[in-house]
């Protein structure tokens, strides 16, 4: 079986890169073999094995690929998060440019970087239909990629020994959905970490 172990993506100044990545993005630093001019440099998110080159764009025809990209708002290459909402605010403390905040498309949630070496990047978040409130008090709303059913998660506030804790580990009633029962056991372990899958109303926007 072909597996994927090293990817890369064109950078104008390796140093300047290695410090982006590394710094800022939180990936860390695998390979820096000194190889004439340049550098074999590469990183890569921590409990992955996949490696990312951080890869010179001397040649012309990369420098042209990487310029006609960035003009046209095109990403390089895409990054996976599970909460792209937190990543952007994080990143946007530490100087980070976006030039799209995130921005829900159905079961995807997309936001845009640029990594300060000649390259917008995605940030890619699967299965989220929309962030919290602010200050609203309310659920989370989620979307199922497999089965594209909404549901509410509780909030943080929610006490401890509440409806949530005293049936952790198993099915508990749904809020949501009054006379349906309890969850089905196969949804056991959702229910465990505070979610219902019974399928619910579609929030207004």
């Amino acid at each position: 079986m072909i597996k994927l172990i090293v990817t890369s993506v064109p950078v104008q100044d390796q140093d300047k890169a290695l410090e982006f990545y590394t710094g800022k993005l939180g990936f860390e630093n695998r390979a820096d073999i000194p190889l004439g001019e340049f550098r074999w440099l590469t990183v890569g998110a921590p409990g992955q094995d996949v490696e990312l080159v951080l890869e010179p764009s001397a040649n012309p025809i990369a420098q042209a690929d990487q310029e006609g990209l960035r003009a046209a708002g095109v990403p390089i290459t895409t990054f996976g998060t599970e909460d792209v909402h937190a990543e952007y605010a994080r990143l946007r403390e530490l100087g980070v440019t976006f030039t799209q905040e995130p921005v829900r498309m159905g079961p995807v949630t997309q936001a845009l970087l640029d990594d300060t070496c000649g390259n917008l990047i995605m940030l890619s978040q699967l299965g989220w239909a929309t962030a919290p409130r602010r200050g609203s008090g309310r659920s989370a709303w989620l979307v199922s990629t497999d089965s594209r059913r909404y549901w509410r998660r509780p909030t943080k506030s929610a006490k401890a020994g509440s409806r949530n804790e005293e049936n952790r580990g198993s099915p508990r009633p749904c809020r949501r959905a009054r006379g349906h029962g309890r969850c089905p056991a196969e949804w056991s372990s959702t229910a465990a970490r505070g979610l219902c899958p019974v399928p619910a109303r579609r929030p207004a926007r």
